[in-house]
């Protein structure tokens, strides 16, 4: 259907690329202190490659990620997973406030954990996965013998859903809807902004590419560092928003041997890659499994900033 479009996802397993020459995202190289570190005890640890890769897990004995939140701008995370739901970022007002009334003022009646601008509702719940395996990469709680851990899993996760579960929108509304919720994420005090979707550059006006690039900017002066998947096609990042403005930090995808993998995008504004491929994490309906593409390895630097 003309005007649909969806988050980053893969296709099939072809020959990988040579490398891009981008910076591999790297959190502990050659400062590990003996004895601080010990594995957690999560049920798939030992499934959790791309975390080794980047020795994030060694990160840990610096920092968590307690104290930071990061929105998740996507088809929505599954509010009762149990490897999410006691990392879910809460509005202190809403919850302690009235059902049915804004209790903070902010336009949003009851928003307790985030906002579904898709659906306009109060209720930004995954039903299709991609948000839940996002939002899991990010900050899924560690060390509970259970599941998964997220990079940061002490961070906290700021649902806002623009997407359907199935990671559609109809064009230009989605455009809207993302915008809007880009400035709900910033105004809530989100201090990392993740976006692993894309649009192709081709459907913009220039107003449309005006109003995108102002909202990231506004976003950017309210303290928020905006977070963006390159694409899977292969092609320069230019041919996509956001992935071809300036004013995010770009993410490609590496395999296993940190080559490039075969359907991320690149260029000259590239700024990071991390792995993407055979990524294991949450899903929703409580499940977890593997994601492929370079919104799995956007999460994963948008919980190391």
């Amino acid at each position: 259907v003309t005007g649909i479009i969806q988050p980053m996802t893969p296709v099939s397993d072809v020959p990988v690329l040579p490398g891009a020459g981008t910076d591999l995202l790297n959190l502990y190289d050659n400062a590990h202190i003996t004895g601080l570190y010990s594995p957690t005890n999560d049920t798939y640890y030992n499934s959790l490659n791309w975390l080794q890769q980047v020795n994030g897990d060694e990160a840990w004995d610096f920092s968590r990620g307690a104290g930071t939140v990061v929105a998740v701008i996507d088809t929505g995370v599954d509010l009762n997973h149990p490897d999410i739901a006691g990392n879910l970022w809460t509005n202190n007002f809403e919850m302690s406030g009235l059902a049915g009334v804004d209790d903070d003022g902010n336009g949003f009646v009851d928003d307790i954990h985030g906002w579904n601008f898709y659906g306009n509702n109060n209720t930004p719940q995954d039903f299709g996965g991609h948000g839940t395996h996002v939002a899991g990469l990010i900050g899924a709680i560690g060390n509970n013998g259970i599941g998964t851990a997220g990079i940061a899993p002490e961070t906290k996760i700021m649902a806002v859903e623009v997407l359907d579960g199935d990671g559609n929108g109809y064009w230009p509304t989605v455009l809207y809807d993302i915008i809007d919720g880009i400035k709900y994420a910033a105004d809530m005090g989100a201090d990392v902004i993740n976006m692993s979707l894309g649009i192709s550059a081709s459907m913009f006006t220039t107003a449309q590419q005006t109003d995108f690039l102002s909202i990231i900017d506004y976003a950017r002066g309210k303290g928020s560092i905006v977070v963006a998947a390159a694409g899977n096609d292969g092609l320069d990042i230019s041919t996509s928003y956001p992935s071809g403005f300036d004013n995010v930090i770009t993410v490609g995808s590496v395999n296993s041997s940190n080559a490039r993998s075969y359907f991320s995008d690149y260029g000259a504004g590239l700024d990071l890659v991390a792995p993407g491929e055979s990524i294991f994490s949450t899903l929703y309906n409580d499940t977890y499994g593997y994601g492929f593409g370079t919104s799995m390895a956007t999460p994963i630097v948008s919980g190391t900033i």
